[in-house]
C-alpha cells in the first residue's frame, strides 16, 4: 500500500471503494474527485467523515485542485483522517486471523444454519413482497375506480341540472 509510505501526505483519487479503503487504513485525507457508479456516493461520505474534500470533475481547474489541497493538508484534516485510522484500525484481531477463525470454524461445525439468512426459506413471492405489491395494486385500483364513478355521477348531475335550465328557457 503506497499510502502507508511515510511521505505521503494526501491522496488524489476518484473515489473507489478500494483506493478509499486504503487511505483510510493509512490516515491520509484525500482529494476525491468522482467519476461514475459508486464514487460519487464513497467521495460524499468520506467528506461526512472529514477525510476528504470532494472537487467534481466538471469543476476540475488547476485552482480548484491547489484549493482542495490546500484544504486536504490542513492540520484539522489530518487530525480527522488519522483519528479515524485509529477507529479502522482497533480491532480484538487482526483481518487474517479473523477470517482463518471463521473457516476453521465452518471446517469444525459444519454448515451452521444459525447464519443463514431467513430468506432462504422464504417462498419467493413473499421475497420478492408480491404479496404487499398486490395489496397496494388492489388499493390503488379501488381508489381510481372509485374516483371515476364519482366523476361520472357528478357529471350525469350536472347534466341533469343543465338539461332543466334549458328546458326552463325554452318554456
Amino acid at each position: 500500500m503506497f499510502t502507508d509510505h511515510p511521505k505521503v501526505v494526501a491522496f488524489i483519487a476518484h473515489g473507489g471503494l478500494l483506493g478509499m479503503t486504503e487511505a483510510v487504513d493509512a490516515g491520509v485525507p484525500m482529494v476525491v474527485i468522482p467519476f461514475f457508479g459508486d464514487q460519487p456516493g464513497n467521495a460524499a461520505a468520506a467528506a461526512a467523515a472529514g477525510l476528504a474534500t470532494v472537487l467534481p470533475y466538471r469543476d476540475l481547474t488547476e485552482a480548484s485542485l491547489q484549493q482542495a489541497l490546500q484544504k486536504v493538508l490542513s492540520p484539522e484534516m489530518r487530525e480527522s483522517a488519522a483519528k479515524l485510522s485509529t477507529i479502522w484500525r482497533d480491532r480484538p484481531a487482526p483481518p487474517l486471523d479473523t477470517a482463518v477463525y471463521w473457516v476453521e470454524r465452518a471446517a469444525r461445525l459444519g454448515p451452521a444454519a444459525a447464519l443463514h439468512s431467513p430468506a432462504r426459506d422464504m417462498p419467493v413471492h413473499q421475497l420478492l413482497l408480491l404479496d404487499v405489491l398486490a395489496v397496494c395494486l388492489a388499493a390503488v385500483c379501488l381508489v381510481l375506480l372509485l374516483a371515476f364513478y364519482l366523476v361520472k355521477i357528478l357529471v350525469y348531475f350536472v347534466q341533469v341540472a343543465l338539461n332543466r335550465k334549458n328546458k326552463e328557457k325554452i318554456n
